[in-house]
């Protein structure tokens, strides 16, 4: 019978899976969304996936007659998904790492953010890219 670890889940991802950042314009300030994704032929591991950290899993076609499914989690169970996989990791480590410096600086909901922290936030957003642009 198999069973999920956090050693398989980092394999998987590594592997499968990607990390994005996304910034949102709203009412003059910028947010920012920390969005994972892995795209499977077999929706299985997808849906142990989404038992243990939520997100959707959701039917997707790669190319023309190529039906897979993909595993989407954003921001708290992204976090959560990160942090228990980031021991394990070895191709997305540097992208994880920075992914949750980045949820580290999200406060409450509502809160008012001071410039500095607004600054903060697009700096780790602006090193993300550098980094890891194509």
């Amino acid at each position: 019978m198999w069973l999920y670890s956090d050693q398989w889940a980092a394999g998987f991802f590594d592997g499968e899976g990607c990390i994005q950042i996304e910034p949102r314009a709203s009412g003059g300030y910028t947010s920012y969304y920390v969005n994972l994704a892995v795209a499977q032929n077999d929706r299985r591991p997808l849906m142990a996936l989404q038992e243990k950290f939520g997100g959707q899993v959701k039917s997707a076609s790669r190319s023309a007659g190529d039906q897979c499914s993909r595993w989407r989690v954003s921001n708290r169970g992204a976090e959560a998904f990160l942090i228990a996989v980031l021991p394990h990791l070895l191709v997305k480590r540097e992208q994880a790492e920075i992914a949750l410096e980045l949820r580290a600086l999200v406060g409450s909901r509502g809160d008012k953010l001071t410039a500095a922290q607004r600054q903060a936030r697009r700096d780790v957003y602006e090193k993300f890219r550098r980094t890891f642009a194509r």
